[in-house]
């Protein structure tokens, strides 16, 4: 039972995230800081306060997504995050194949672009990972 309460809860959060996505189309949410209360707070949030804590960490999986694509696809994030993915690091701790073979049909190029999403992610996971390294350095 608690399998379908969740997948009923995870669509209805879906559903707000496209509404908080069509009131905010100004919102740029590849800089957006969705860490800061004040900013947050500025957004459009008309018939979604009571769900706000559902929809920031969908938002922020949403900008984390952009940051792989090689130019924004609305379509894809929301594909991409109704199938559980949400970030770089996620992507690149899958096998490359196994991803491919997972998520391929999300893509409009199939295979070749699922390919260069995960190659991407893995530059990114990368980069994060050399990061942390030089800060504990």
């Amino acid at each position: 039972m608690k399998t379908k309460e969740n997948n009923k809860q995870n669509q209805d959060s879906f559903v707000y995230l496209k509404k908080w996505l069509t009131q905010n189309k100004n919102v740029n949410l590849l800089t957006a800081m969705l860490n800061d209360s004040a900013s947050v707070d500025a957004m459009n949030w008309k018939k979604l306060e009571d769900h706000k804590a559902e929809i920031i960490p969908q938002l922020k999986a949403y900008q984390r997504l952009i940051k792989i694509l090689p130019r924004k696809n609305n379509k894809l994030i929301l594909d991409l995050i109704g199938a559980n993915i949400h970030s770089a690091i996620q992507v690149a701790s899958m096998p490359k194949q196994n991803f491919i073979k997972t998520y391929s049909h999300l893509f409009s190029k199939k295979e070749a672009a699922a390919e260069e999403f995960y190659n991407k992610a893995l530059a990114i996971k990368t980069q994060l990972l050399l990061k942390h390294v030089q800060r504990i350095s």
